[in-house]
């Protein structure tokens, strides 16, 4: 979805069943009929992919919703055997993924028929999940190294229920934001966050201490612009000020020398000037590592500008 604009050319929205939705309802046959995703391949779950110059993403939505077809106030989860086998189907004909993203409604941890799930993830190195459900935000990580990423319910919450997923080559970053204050939204792509309240996460890089410079990348969006964005390193009185690149004004970018800083962590701490100044921090991991950070983009300029709808489309 692009902001303001609703779904453009090129973009697309991608639903899945919730558990209302299999209210007097097993076999989903409403969802199938009537929802976004659902028609498009008369199934309650999809899987998608997405190229990308250094490597591909993959995609799965899993129905978690029971299949009884309970009225409310039931609230049945499971996962059945069709359900796992679709699953492992689309697994298993994308092996090139370089990273993966399951979502459900419900956690499958405590989904009838997780086992197959799990089976089927660690086969595969797939280690992050995302689902609502219980109108709350949270971060886990349980002994499966599976990060369960939840958010907040949008309609019934104002705070955490909109999330921003993020990749930069091998590494994945996310973060929440309020629906009641959103603007504006920023997210570190470079260096990753590596740890949240619910412990270590999981395929997230640390960053080399024998590089003499490395990078650092922000997302940032606001409707109203972005005036400019800087950080620091462990509340330092050194800030980064962070440039505009020109072809996808969207990314800002700067670099530090991790020279010097200790193994161990570090926390980035980041003000994004927009129609209010948001501060943000995330904890970093450093290692003492050969240096290998990949190439940067070139930047290829002049600088993409949205072009407005067309109000009669």
């Amino acid at each position: 979805t692009v902001l303001n604009t609703g779904i453009a050319a090129g973009d697309y929205y991608l639903d899945l069943p919730g558990n209302h939705d299999t209210y007097g309802d097993g076999s989903l046959s409403s969802f199938k009929q009537w929802s976004i995703q659902g028609p498009l391949n008369q199934s309650s779950q999809t899987g998608w992919r997405l190229e990308r110059p250094w490597g591909s993403l993959c995609f799965f939505a899993l129905a978690t919703t029971t299949n009884n077809g309970k009225g409310w106030p039931a609230d049945d989860n499971e996962l059945v055997q069709s359900e796992l086998e679709e699953f492992e189907d689309f697994v298993l004909g994308n092996p090139e993924c370089l990273q993966w993203v399951v979502f459900g409604h419900h956690d499958y941890a405590s989904t009838a028929g997780h086992a197959g799930f799990q089976s089927v993830a660690a086969e595969a190195g797939i280690v992050r999940y995302a689902h609502g459900h219980n109108h709350s935000f949270n971060t886990s990580i349980g002994g499966d190294g599976i990060l369960r990423l939840r958010i907040d319910s949008l309609g019934h919450a104002t705070k955490q229920n909109v999330a921003i997923h993020a990749f930069d080559d091998e590494a994945y970053s996310f973060e929440a934001f309020d629906s009641a204050d959103p603007w504006p939204m920023a997210i570190v792509t470079s260096p990753v966050r590596g740890r949240t309240d619910g412990g270590e996460l999981p395929a997230s890089p640390g960053v080399p201490t024998s590089c003499e410079s490395a990078p650092i990348r922000v997302l940032a969006f606001d409707p109203e612009g972005i005036d400019g964005i800087r950080c620091r390193w462990d509340g330092g009185d050194d800030w980064i000020v962070l440039e505009q690149r020109e072809d996808n004004p969207h990314q800002w970018r700067g670099s530090f020398s991790p020279t010097g800083m200790s193994p161990g962590w570090h926390t980035l701490e980041l003000k994004v000037n927009g129609n209010q100044v948001r501060t943000m921090s995330q904890d970093v991991r450093f290692d003492e590592i050969a240096c290998e950070l990949g190439e940067e983009d070139v930047d290829t300029g002049p600088p993409f500008v949205q072009p407005e709808p067309d109000p009669e489309t």
